[in-house]
């Protein structure tokens, strides 16, 4: 629509500006969404639409309309806007089904509902397509794991984390809760072990980023480092240990970090990594420790695999 604001090189001549001061400027109509629209336009009632673009329009209102009650915490209402959105899903739109159904899966998290949210979270890793996708469905797993209080599932998809993406060191927090809250059914030391490896890796991540960081994230960083070195020495670990195992658990942090690849890159070869070192994770981040046990190993490999 013409508006009367176009720019050209008449409109720097005195006379022609004079004129067109005169004209009045074309009308503008702007649309407006009142609040809660998506709930007025669906007035509680299913419609048979015909056009794509109806029944987009239907499905982004079930959908919005899922998120504001999810954000009010009226779960159960959430779910049941999220379910209507996602039978008017059409097939090309995985982004759009992958989000529906973490939030449906979230809805059933929070009303009792394990089971189904368990489904629809293993649904979505085996349907995974692309490596962000998987580690978002992971990302999820673990807080249902930790909601439901399963600590043995929140370990299998931490590590399956870590192989992904084993810079973050947030991570490596979450796995050594994870290990401190799971059933003590072996040797204490191997337990030790692994808390020693979380906590010293984590440390050298948080410390190898330090002058990335801004101020706030400098002063949020050091109070972690702060926590993680006394978590250390509450462990029965010599100081022959901690420089054998500091040695070990660093040695890939600066190429790793000097050598990032762009997006695709790394979906290409992080979906390589899932499928090939998760079978291994124990190898590669406990053999520091010259007592890890060939149970101890094969218990931590067995969380490591890709189903």
């Amino acid at each position: 629509m013409e508006l009367g604001l176009e720019f050209d090189d008449d409109d720097l001549i005195c006379d022609v500006i004079s004129s067109k001061a005169r004209e009045p400027l074309g009308s503008y109509h702007v649309k407006v969404c009142t609040p809660l629209w998506f709930d007025q336009c669906q007035n509680g009632q299913r419609h048979i639409k015909s056009t794509p673009g109806e029944i987009l329009e239907e499905l982004l209102a079930f959908k919005f309309s899922g998120d504001y009650h999810y954000h009010q915490k009226e779960y159960q209402l959430a779910a049941n806007k999220y379910k209507e959105a996602f039978d008017l899903l059409q097939p090309n739109v995985s982004a759009v089904r992958l989000d529906i159904s973490q939030s449906l899966a979230k809805c059933y998290l929070y009303t009792g509902q394990t089971e189904e949210a368990i489904q629809i979270v293993n649904s979505l890793i085996r349907t995974a397509q692309n490596v962000d996708q998987q580690r978002q469905c992971l990302i999820l797993q673990h807080k249902l794991c930790v909601f439901s209080i399963d600590w043995l599932g929140a370990v299998c998809a931490l590590q399956k984390l870590i192989t992904m993406e084993c810079l973050y060191a947030q991570y490596w927090l979450q796995l050594a809760e994870a290990y401190r809250n799971c059933p003590v059914d072996g040797n204490i030391e191997d337990i030790n072990i692994k808390l020693a490896t979380c906590y010293i890796r984590a440390r050298l991540l948080l410390r190898s980023v330090y002058h990335q960081c801004g101020p706030f994230v400098q002063e949020r960083n050091n109070r972690l480092v702060a926590e993680i070195t006394q978590n250390i020495s509450n462990l029965p670990i010599t100081e022959s240990e901690l420089k054998r195992a500091t040695e070990f658990l660093s040695r890939d942090i600066r190429s790793d970090l000097e050598n990032d690849l762009d997006d695709d890159q790394q979906d290409t070869e992080n979906i390589k990594v899932m499928s090939t070192e998760g079978e291994s994770f124990g190898t590669r981040w406990f053999q520091w420790s010259s007592s890890v046990s060939e149970s101890f190993q094969e218990n931590v490999d067995s969380c490591g695999k890709v189903t």
